[in-house]
């Protein structure tokens, strides 16, 4: 029912998440106002104003690692659309432990979370270390929830493969 999503400021994921009339609440939050404002004049079939006009959505122009660590709000899911995990990057804080940590006690009980985590293709590439983060993303996550699936799908608009990798806890652990 509720939806937190870091990043996507293109809106092309809160546009998927709102298709689902289960969902009551979305909140969006993206560092980048201008990118927001640019995806909504060139793109607008990506999401642009006719997401931004559905009373579901609300768009935050603000950090989200804040954003999250600042909030006393649960969410059903947790969706991280944000850009890699680029030493000294905009979005390196919110692929730690620490953070996953954290995360966990933003999540309701059922919640999910998931994270996209790189580029996936089978031959990775050779110009950017960078670029290899699928099985870091992994493994960080699978120190914090019980389960983590780690799946991909081809994304034209980024010529290959894309990871990504969803987590959760048994919510029944503490009854065992």
């Amino acid at each position: 029912k509720s939806v937190f999503i870091g990043g996507g400021g293109e809106l092309a994921t809160a546009r998927e998440v709102l298709r689902h009339k289960s969902v009551e609440r979305v909140v969006m939050v993206d560092l980048d106002e201008k990118v927001i404002e640019v995806c909504k004049r060139y793109l607008p079939e990506w999401g642009g104003d006719a997401v931004c006009a559905d009373p579901r959505f609300e768009l935050v122009v603000g950090d989200a690692h804040a954003y999250m660590i600042n909030t006393k709000e649960t969410f059903d899911v947790i969706i991280m659309d944000i850009s890699d995990p680029i030493e000294a990057g905009p979005g390196i804080m919110l692929y730690t432990k620490e953070f996953y940590e954290h995360a966990v006690t933003r999540l309701n009980p059922h919640g999910v979370f998931v994270t996209q985590s790189g580029s996936a293709d089978s031959i990775p590439p050779t110009h950017s270390k960078e670029m290899l983060c699928f099985a870091p993303i992994y493994s960080t996550l699978k120190n914090v929830f019980d389960c983590v699936v780690p799946y991909t799908s081809s994304i034209p608009s980024f010529a290959g493969d894309w990871g990504f990798n969803m987590a959760f806890n048994n919510p029944q652990k503490g009854d065992q």
